[in-house]
């Protein structure tokens, strides 16, 4: 297993996206928790209690999470796109640890997407706020832990990319349900719960709502905001997350990896 490992993990970083997708994120990131600070700050300036409105430094798991996404599909879809996975499974026949080893090294790869995230999130966002005058919060036990665990997301949705990208095999297909998905499709169910509350208790299961609850995120699109109605805890969110990478990982592996690479 463990030379499996190194092997996978020498074959994603002898490539380029990842480094172009990390610095795309890390801009977009910017880009996001600095708007993010200035509405904070015009929000508290026209009678918003200080503090109410949050802070950004969950920002990344609840708006960013596509990029690591992306890059854990394309871990394993890219090597179906250019037949690379043949010499694979040749000097490893058995495809369950080629698997697994993809998974276990995506982990540090997912981790140091989440931590430049959180980093990015912390300089940027404290760093407006503190230009703006307004109170960082980063004297906040809770802003720390929202950096933390909002890197934990970001590792588990490389993960859940990753395994998605092993059921769907196909590289375009992969990136596009998963833009699709994140940016259009989960953000309108997450709206449903605003005209029916029911809808609150399946829609926070649904994997970006997961990911804020893991981060400590605020809900950004209708979980939480219904009255009577909150979100997953820090640990539920990281469970339907983890469940999410062992279901896709699992019928990925049933389904498709055993079959013919061409």
């Amino acid at each position: 297993m463990i030379p499996a490992i190194a092997s996978e993990n020498r074959k994603f970083f002898s490539t380029r996206i990842w480094w172009i997708l990390l610095l795309c994120m890390v801009a977009y990131v910017a880009f996001v928790v600095a708007l993010i600070a200035v509405v904070i700050h015009f929000a508290e300036g026209v009678g918003a209690p200080q503090g109410t409105i949050g802070t950004p430094y969950s920002l990344p798991a609840s708006m960013a999470y596509v990029f690591p996404a992306t890059i854990g599909a394309l871990a394993i879809t890219s090597e179906y796109r250019h037949q690379t996975l043949t010499p694979t499974f040749l000097a490893t026949p058995r495809r369950g640890i080629v698997l697994g080893a993809k998974l276990i090294g995506a982990v540090p790869i997912g981790l140091v997407l989440g931590v430049m995230a959180s980093l990015t999130a912390l300089a940027v966002g404290g760093g407006t706020l503190g230009l703006l005058g307004d109170d960082t919060s980063l004297g906040l036990a809770s802003s720390w832990r929202d950096l933390v665990l909002g890197a934990l997301a970001m590792a588990m949705w490389t993960l859940i990319g990753l395994s998605f990208g092993a059921l769907v095999r196909s590289q375009v297909a992969a990136i596009v349900i998963l833009l699709v998905f994140s940016q259009v499709v989960e953000p309108i169910l997450r709206m449903v719960p605003m005209g029916v509350p029911a809808m609150s208790h399946v829609v926070k299961f649904l994997p970006g709502a997961a990911g804020e609850a893991l981060a400590g995120g605020g809900q950004v699109y209708g979980v939480g905001s219904v009255e009577g109605v909150v979100g997953l805890p820090a640990w539920g969110g990281a469970l339907t997350m983890a469940a999410y990478v062992a279901v896709f990982a699992v019928v990925g592996y049933v389904v498709s990896m055993r079959r013919d690479v061409t």
